[in-house]
């Protein structure tokens, strides 16, 4: 989340048309699976990766945890996704260098408008 006069901001990726699984859709910033070995502070990684940005953990607030499930045809995920949020008093946008295998674009929307 961006602050830009007087205004908050949230971020989402547009997916890389290139992904197996939901290509060229809205999807929160940065996201990513951690292994067994790792713990959660480890998927900052995913933003460094995806976005090009080096941000610290701790920087992080927590929102909590959300349990999900989709199941398709051929298709079945069940995760407990441990959600963060970054603000920044700067533009991200002009921030951002993202990986194009992962991320095809990034939009903005202004907090009050998207919530």
């Amino acid at each position: 989340m961006s602050r830009e006069n007087g205004k908050d901001y949230t971020h989402l990726q547009i997916r890389s048309g290139k992904k197996k699984d939901f290509p060229n859709l809205l999807d929160v910033t940065a996201a990513g699976h951690i292994l067994a070995n790792e713990t959660i502070a480890d998927g900052i990684r995913e933003v460094k990766e995806e976005l090009g940005m080096a941000i610290s953990f701790n920087d992080l607030i927590s929102l909590g945890v959300i349990k999900d499930q989709i199941v398709q045809d051929e298709f079945i995920d069940r995760e407990l996704s441990h959600v963060f949020l970054y603000r920044s008093e700067d533009n991200l946008y002009d921030r951002f260098k993202w990986q194009e295998e992962e991320v095809s674009g990034i939009v903005k929307a202004e907090f009050a408008s998207f919530l």
